[in-house]
């Protein structure tokens, strides 16, 4: 179900526009540029922004990639946020979103989702917003890294971080190569022990950042080679006329 509330504007139901307004008013009719009958055509002086809020409510809390776009928009989308929601309340339990254009955004799972966005008028005219179409892709995208060698990737508080190009990680399985050295940190080993190397036991710290361990069998932290299988939704990003995956 979706609720569009107007916060600063109107909608034209005829021509199914939203419209920012004009804060002209009487006492402006005897000032510039109204005055003569020569520049009664300028209507539109003061136009101001149109601000608009979309809920929408899934039914059931799930990860998934939202996306909004707005038709025939003749417009520039000023700010942009996104508030996601398991209770609906968004009184402070939410996350939320702040877009920047161009900055990948990764969002976590949820019910309820309010949009807010501000549009302003391009060359001094009122903002106009067409059709407004969301998307909320549940699809899971799967990619693997093979052969990643852990002591190449960046330390976050003894743990390594995984660069990938997907959002929100759902899903990682992590298959450690026989390749970690063996070392005897009991010394308490056998004459005839022959091992010289080790499978290593991988572990999943967080998944978004996506940050994995390595230890030996003593528990201690050490390096490796890895294959990692990923699977997640796609990160959303505010372009020109909205939020879209890439």
């Amino acid at each position: 179900m979706t609720t569009i509330t107007i916060l600063s504007g109107q909608f034209d139901s005829f021509n199914g526009v939203y419209r920012s307004s004009n804060a002209d008013d009487w006492s402006d009719l005897q000032s510039s540029p109204y005055g003569t009958w020569a520049n009664w055509r300028h209507w539109n002086t003061n136009p101001q922004n149109l601000q608009l809020r979309i809920d929408d409510d899934l039914l059931e809390s799930k990860l998934r990639s939202p996306r909004i776009s707005f038709t025939d928009l003749n417009a520039t989308i000023t700010s942009a946020s996104l508030k996601i929601s398991d209770t609906g309340a968004f009184s402070g339990e939410e996350t939320t979103y702040t877009f920047v254009a161009g900055t990948e955004v990764e969002v976590v799972a949820g019910r309820y989702y309010r949009w807010n966005f501000t549009f302003t008028g391009i060359g001094g005219l009122i903002a106009e917003v067409y059709d407004i179409v969301q998307i909320y892709d549940e699809t899971l995208t799967t990619i693997t890294l093979k052969n990643v060698n852990t002591a190449s990737l960046q330390t976050s508080t003894g743990h390594r971080i995984v660069e990938h190009s997907l959002g929100t990680v759902d899903h990682c399985e992590i298959t450690a190569h026989d390749t970690f050295t063996w070392v005897d940190r009991a010394y308490a080993l056998p004459d005839d022990w022959n091992e010289n190397t080790i499978t290593p036991i991988p572990g999943i710290i967080t998944k978004s950042p996506l940050t994995i361990i390595l230890r030996d069998h003593f528990g201690v932290e050490v390096d490796g080679i890895v294959d990692i299988t990923i699977r997640g939704i796609r990160p959303v990003v505010l372009t020109t006329t909205g939020i879209v995956a890439i």
